[in-house]
């Protein structure tokens, strides 16, 4: 498309399974942006992932006293673990989760980064929170293809925080 206040996208293939994405937006008075560029892999046709809902399941929260944290919350600065192997029905098979993300209790504002365990900690926020205040959201946790299968959870805040993750389905 073209135009004011209007984007602008072209792919490019630039080898199999591989495609380039270039963006350009145009504001409503007609100045356009950088042109952003990104590099996508597109997957063959039939190899897409399926959702399987399930009847939703808490795979963890840091107030359980008998839970992985023994009921304490996740430090301020923190990282906790959690493993799945097993957990709520969710087969070996399955490459990711749809899941809701709730903080509460935090002693201080901030945020909570979830990810797997095999993957490198994203510079994206999963929820922001104030002090004092309860949180959820919802996200897609993509699985550690390695085991112990499971997630990080990253306190980005000065103070401590319980964490609940409950689990609605599985992709695979």
């Amino acid at each position: 498309t073209a135009g004011a206040g209007t984007a602008q996208v072209e792919f490019t293939a630039i080898s199999p399974g591989m495609a380039e994405l270039h963006v350009v937006e145009k504001s409503q008075n007609g100045c356009a942006s950088e042109e952003a560029t990104a590099t996508v892999t597109v997957l063959p046709v039939g190899s897409s992932l399926l959702f399987y809902p399930i009847t939703p399941c808490r795979l963890f929260d840091s107030r359980d006293p008998d839970g992985e944290t023994l009921g304490n919350p996740v430090p301020g600065g923190g990282t906790t673990g959690i493993t799945i192997d097993g957990a709520c029905g969710i087969p070996e098979t399955a490459l990711a989760l749809a899941a809701n993300v709730t903080v509460t209790q935090p002693v201080a504002p901030g945020f909570v980064v979830v990810y797997s365990t095999d993957g490198t900690k994203p510079g994206t926020s999963t929820v922001h929170f104030g002090a004092g205040r309860t949180r959820a959201s919802f996200t897609l946790l993509t699985l550690a293809r390695s085991t112990p299968r499971g997630f990080l959870i990253s306190n980005e805040s000065a103070g401590s925080t319980h964490v609940i993750l409950d689990v609605t389905g599985y992709f695979q």
